[in-house]
């Protein structure tokens, strides 16, 4: 029997949720005795062992480097980019597994599985970017890309990774109606973290990026001195990182501490010794990282919207203004054991449909039937 030939797309592959998704999408096809290629910008030297920061050490993938970019930011370019410079080939495989979120500039002749994370920004988006005086050019080669790189594919089923998801891609294709199904991601390896004996600490884990909102963090973290704060995260905007580290110096602020690549089975150890976990993004499309935190035994404080209200059940938790994470907090750290280690089993029940073997069951399904085998 002839091994069927599959791809990967994921332009930039880093430590990141997205790349965790994609290692585990390897195992899966390394089980079925497949050896995909994985089509990306990232240098060998980066993406050939990022699988160890996950946990998956021997992953058998061909690392196929389509073009050499020297830096990761403009993922919304480097997404069309890199559709549109391996369309030709994706026809001479059985399967194309679409991590990026384009489902423009493909090529209509293959056959592909897309795991959409959030739907890229159309024409009408991309207009209204441009009115930002230093996003301007950027927009206008992200508008020509998409211009140039033809129709959507609306013909194969799509997952996504959250109903929030789902109903922004709805709403940006209303083709898809019927076609589009939600699988969550990985997001623990199904071991839960009940002991109540932690740290006064909280963690957050995000790259250093302005939509995650460390800033924010740092601003409750100054007024809540009692609680150790650990800001955990990949350092993909180098500004926006010094940013935090200045907020730092001016302030004063004692009691924050900011970790850059920690492995991850120290991270998954920091985890299970704090008693709380803070994650600031507005529409978040789903919230790998706070699914862990609940695992390891935290109890999160969210803000209230996008994917993270599909995470975190209870309203009490979440949040919409700075002032009200300070609330929360201060409600969280007056209350009895025994009521945080009722809110703590409830969140841990609740999160049993995002564990890896629940994604890996539906996600081998999902590869068997494309691939007919």
């Amino acid at each position: 029997m002839t091994v069927p030939a599959v791809a990967i797309l994921q332009n930039q592959v880093r430590l990141s949720g997205r790349t965790r998704v994609v290692c585990e999408v390897i195992q899966l096809l390394n089980e079925l005795d497949i050896v995909p290629d994985l089509l990306t910008f990232t240098p060998p030297t980066v993406g050939r062992h990022i699988g160890r920061f996950f946990g998956l050490e021997y992953l058998r993938f061909n690392h196929i480097q389509v073009a050499p970019i020297p830096f990761v930011r403009g993922a919304l370019w480097q997404v069309l980019a890199i559709n549109w410079l391996t369309r030709a080939r994706h026809g001479c495989y059985d399967l194309v597994f679409n991590s990026n979120d384009a489902l423009q500039g493909l090529n209509s002749a293959a056959n592909y599985l897309h795991y959409v994370y959030y739907p890229l920004l159309t024409g009408a988006d991309l207009a209204r970017v441009q009115e930002f005086h230093l996003r301007f050019f950027y927009s206008k080669i992200c508008a020509w890309i998409l211009v140039h790189s033809g129709e959507a594919l609306l013909n194969d089923t799509v997952y996504t990774i959250s109903e929030f998801s789902k109903n922004a891609l709805l709403q940006t294709f209303p083709g898809l109606s019927g076609k589009v199904s939600v699988c969550y991601p990985p997001s623990f390896n199904g071991e839960i973290s009940c002991h109540a004996d932690r740290m006064q600490r909280c963690m957050s884990v995000g790259s250093f990026i302005p939509d995650k909102n460390q800033m924010d963090q740092l601003a409750i973290a100054s007024q809540l001195p009692e609680i150790e704060f650990w800001i955990v995260g990949s350092v993909r905007s180098q500004s926006y990182f010094h940013a935090c580290k200045g907020f730092i110096r001016r302030t004063g602020v004692r009691n924050v501490y900011l970790k850059t690549d920690m492995p991850f089975d120290e991270l998954q150890s920091a985890l299970r010794g704090s008693i709380f976990f803070l994650h600031t993004m507005k529409d978040e499309h789903f919230g790998m990282s706070t699914v862990e935190a609940i695992a390891a035994g935290c109890i999160p404080i969210v803000h209230d919207s996008g994917g993270q209200r599909e995470v975190v059940p209870f309203e009490d938790l979440r949040f919409n203004r700075m002032e009200q994470a300070v609330e929360i907090f201060h409600s969280l750290v007056k209350m009895a054991p025994g009521q945080i280690s009722e809110i703590r089993q409830a969140l841990q029940q609740h999160i049993q449909p995002f564990s890896r073997d629940a994604f890996r069951g539906r996600m081998r399904k999902a590869l068997q039937e494309k691939l007919v085998i």
